[in-house]
């Protein structure tokens, strides 16, 4: 029955949503529909897919990587699009006047020698200040981490456990 077959498939993509996976390829996703279905033949799996995309129940996405096929969540794909497209338009965003004015005033407060300063000078400035502030030193790479989410339009922290970066993150934040 290819509603069997769909539902099937829907249940095998939330499942391995759970597992963190917010696509499948179509391969992967018919191996694990024939764990559930044995009789589930490769006809009647790419049935029950053409019908869940024409029903929208189920997106096929051949652009994102040409020669694979990848099986997305309507939602789950949704998700990917919209952040894909507002870190694309944040990329190509200068740091903002807004962002520059409220790093001034976090140096300028008792020292108002520094507000002229570049953005990445007056980033370092601020966490200099914070981290006297907060009674904290941070390595190299902890000052390198939270410059580039004071001055940068995208910015990722990443590191083992135990490096800092909730440290960074916590002075870019406060700051």
């Amino acid at each position: 029955d290819p509603r069997r077959v769909g539902a099937c498939i829907v249940y095998c993509l939330r499942e391995m949503r759970q597992a963190g996976h917010l696509f499948a390829l179509s391969g992967e996703l018919k191996h694990e529909v024939t764990q559930l279905i044995k009789e589930c033949t490769t006809d009647a799996f790419a049935a029950a897919a053409k019908s869940l995309v024409a029903d929208k129940g189920l997106i096929l996405d051949k652009v994102t990587k040409p020669g694979v096929l990848a099986l997305y969540d309507p939602y789950l794909y949704f998700l990917e699009d919209e952040s894909a497209a507002k870190l694309a338009e944040r990329q190509t965003t200068a740091l903002g006047e807004s962002q520059l004015e409220r790093l001034r005033q976090y140096v300028s407060d008792g020292q108002g020698s520094h507000v002229d300063l570049d953005p990445k000078a007056l980033a370092a400035k601020a966490l200099e200040i914070w981290g006297s502030q907060a009674k904290m030193v941070l390595s190299e790479d902890q000052k390198r981490g939270a410059l580039n989410a004071l001055t940068e339009p995208v910015s990722i922290l990443t590191g083992l456990p135990g490096t800092g970066k909730t440290t960074s993150l916590k002075a870019a934040v406060q700051i």
